[in-house]
């Protein structure tokens, strides 16, 4: 499943520094469009969710090239969200391991796109 969400999320820094009523306002935004474009694919997945395991990568664009912190993206209102629109059964390390993250620049689309695919329990 590949879902495509138009913007991006604030940094970790922006976020920390905002009001918690705006910060919780822009993290609900984002849960409820991962929840929308994900049940639009469902579809499609014939496969059986929430996934027990998982393998996540996201690949942040961004409208402008400028100078990011690898450390600084987050990654919180995504996951929170992928959960929350059950296709994983939790964010954690049990069930997606670590998270690939890479970035890019589009500035006529900046936008994350997040590539879920289920990966084979542990023996």
């Amino acid at each position: 499943m590949i879902l495509n969400i138009p913007g991006t999320p604030p940094s970790l820094n922006t976020w920390s520094r905002m009001h918690w009523a705006k910060a919780a306002e822009i993290k609900k935004q984002w849960e409820r469009d991962i929840f929308y474009l994900s049940h639009q694919q469902r579809y499609d997945n014939r496969g059986e969710l929430p996934l027990r395991k998982a393998i996540i990568k996201i690949t942040y664009y961004f409208a402008t090239n400028r100078r990011r912190d690898a450390d600084n993206m987050n990654l919180k209102f995504i996951l929170d969200g992928v959960v929350k629109a059950g296709i994983i059964k939790d964010d954690s390390t049990s069930v997606i391991g670590q998270v690939e993250t890479s970035w890019g620049v589009d500035k006529n689309n900046p936008r994350v796109e997040i590539e879920i695919e289920g990966r084979k329990q542990d023996g």
